[in-house]
């Protein structure tokens, strides 16, 4: 689902979503931080030692409609001027974005989470490691909801894996 969630229209009881702070009006539940890596196609490995920030900082950089300030976090993070950003396409889903930088469209910075499967079976590459940005991932209902049984199950077990 990619637009906000409204409880009051529609029939989910909750959601997992990601968000720079709790919900007014919401009972939010903080599950972890949300670690983002920079992603490249897979033929970027081979030269893997150029990879630094700054020359991350020169390509064409994709980016999530949902997360538009991703690219200025990891730019400050590293310590690099935003007037440098060269900022290309956005993309509705982080799925599209992953297909883009696979084409070779731009490099990308996605959820680490996303991506670990590819990362793993080096379909993807990612120089760096991953950073916190300043979202986190929360399960979150509205307050008539918190006493459904099912969601009660479901919000027990969740918080125990994590």
């Amino acid at each position: 689902r990619i637009e906000a969630i409204n409880f009051d229209t529609s029939e989910i009881d909750a959601a997992i979503g990601v968000a720079s702070h709790d919900l007014p009006g919401l009972i939010c539940h903080r599950l972890h931080a949300e670690e983002l890596v920079v992603i490249l196609p897979p033929e970027a490995a081979a030269d893997s030692q150029a990879w630094s920030p700054a020359r991350i900082s020169e390509e064409v950089l994709l980016n999530v409609a949902n997360n538009p300030h991703a690219w200025g976090e990891w730019f400050s993070h590293h310590g690099l001027p935003h007037r440098s950003m060269r900022l290309g396409p956005s993309f509705e889903l982080t799925s599209h974005l992953i297909q883009a930088v696979r084409a070779g469209i731009g490099i990308g910075l996605v959820p680490r989470i996303l991506v670990e499967e590819e990362l793993a079976k080096a379909e993807l590459y990612s120089p760096g490691v991953a950073f916190a940005s300043q979202r986190s991932y929360y399960l979150i209902y509205p307050p008539r909801n918190e006493a459904l049984p099912s969601l009660r199950a479901f919000r027990g077990w969740l918080l125990e894996q994590i």
